[in-house]
């Protein structure tokens, strides 16, 4: 028991005592350099934490705007369509299942007829239709 007392006393209680000032020690550099990187860190994610909030509520705003434009357009579109029966021959001239998408998505309809503007006369015989393209061979 004695030899005990004398290992504890010559090993263990100066090996305690360095971990306690190796932890005094790291815990000083932990408060003088450290502990302002955290600081920094945390400000930082704080920072970057408002602006994402920021940007996805505008992105919210902006998905709303465009629901809502998009559902405008499909108005005016459909109003186009009722409003002129024309419109109808020319459905004629395409697919049973174009004609029904057409119909389904006139906004998409419109932005074909951009598309397509040049070619339409031609198929209805409108005033384009009478000038004739030559092709040289």
């Amino acid at each position: 028991m004695v030899e005990l007392m004398t290992v504890l006393s010559q090993v263990v209680v100066p090996l305690v005592v360095s971990l306690l000032a190796c932890i005094l020690v790291l815990g000083r550099v932990y408060v003088r350099t450290l502990k302002p990187l955290v600081e920094q860190v945390q400000t930082i994610q704080y920072e970057a934490s408002k602006a994402i909030k920021t940007g996805m509520s505008a992105m919210g705003d902006k998905g709303k705007q465009v629901q809502q434009d998009g559902a405008l357009e499909k108005m005016v579109a459909k109003d186009i369509l009722d409003q002129f029966p024309e419109i109808e021959i020319i459905l004629g001239l395409v697919s049973p299942q174009t004609a029904e998408a057409i119909r389904e998505h006139p906004e998409r309809a419109m932005r074909l007829l951009d598309r397509y503007k040049d070619i339409i006369p031609l198929l209805t015989g409108g005033a384009a239709a009478k000038q004739q393209i030559t092709y040289e061979f």
